[in-house]
């Protein structure tokens, strides 16, 4: 594996250690490419964060030292940072997914060997952390990111299979999305892409697991007045219309009404 070395010069050292905690995330860009991020990193305020490596288009690439701290999870355990790997979110077709998804796998595991620490997703404070598992279990958190787990979940990977194939090294199972294909405008299920942010409206809005009122679709989350979601699809079913995000925390496909069909009830605003 060949690694591309565009190291950005001047980076501070971020705490003392010790840095024993491999960081996985994704880039949230639906636009940019493995060379684009590296570019950025090469100019970008650093005070909004930075990373070690970025993987995708086949490539990896190396933009920071390792073994120093990052500023990449908002809080506690940047001065824990061995190494903090970004995944591209540009992937137009599973085929250049699962390239990329190895190579992921791949790094991640390499890194953790390098820094001598579990090959071990997501367990205690020390080896292959995702930023959500960050999010939830660093002291002095600032950050709402939930990554990668919603990137990883729309190409079929849940973070259960994702910690079985970190465990092994490699991609240990089969990578579906049940016949879903990007560069369509639904998905099987009745789903139409669209991306756009929802502002809530109202208090209390359900966030469920399926576009049906019942009670075994609650979450037990509500939405208030002025929250909002990025989402991605949305589906007319039972009588509404809704918009439907992966989840952050859960890695699963949610949904909240965004209004009634006949158009009598708004729930939301979408732009």
């Amino acid at each position: 594996m060949e690694i591309i070395r565009q190291i950005r010069g001047g980076l501070p050292k971020v705490g003392n250690g010790p840095y024993n905690q491999i960081h996985a995330h994704s880039t949230g860009n639906p636009t940019s490419t493995a060379k684009n991020e590296a570019d950025f990193m090469g100019h970008k305020d650093i005070t909004s964060g930075f990373y070690s490596h970025v993987i995708g288009n086949g490539q990896v690439i190396q933009v920071a030292e390792v073994g120093r701290g990052l500023w990449d999870v908002g809080g506690g355990w940047n001065n824990r940072a061995f190494a903090g790997v970004e995944l591209i979110e540009s992937h137009s077709n599973l085929a250049e997914f699962k390239r990329d998804y190895e190579l992921y796998v791949q790094v991640l595991c390499d890194l953790a060997k390098q820094a001598g620490v579990p090959q071990i997703l997501n367990s205690g404070d020390k080896g292959i952390l995702t930023h959500d598992y960050c999010r939830l279990k660093q002291p002095y958190n600032n950050t709402t990111h939930g990554d990668p787990n919603g990137y990883l979940a729309k190409w079929g990977i849940s973070i259960t299979q994702f910690a079985a194939d970190i465990k092994a090294g490699k991609p240990s199972g089969t990578i579906s999305t049940d016949g879903y294909d990007p560069n369509q405008g639904a998905h099987p299920s009745g789903l139409v892409a669209q991306r756009g942010t929802f502002e809530i409206t109202v208090e209390n809005l359900y966030v469920r697991t399926a576009p049906r009122v019942a009670k075994e679709t609650e979450t037990g989350v509500f939405y208030q007045p002025t929250q909002t979601v990025l989402y991605d699809y949305y589906i007319d079913a039972d009588g509404y219309r809704w918009v439907s995000w992966i989840g952050a925390a859960s890695g699963q496909r949610r949904y909240a009404a965004r209004r009634t069909l006949d158009y009598s009830k708004e729930y939301g605003k979408c732009y």
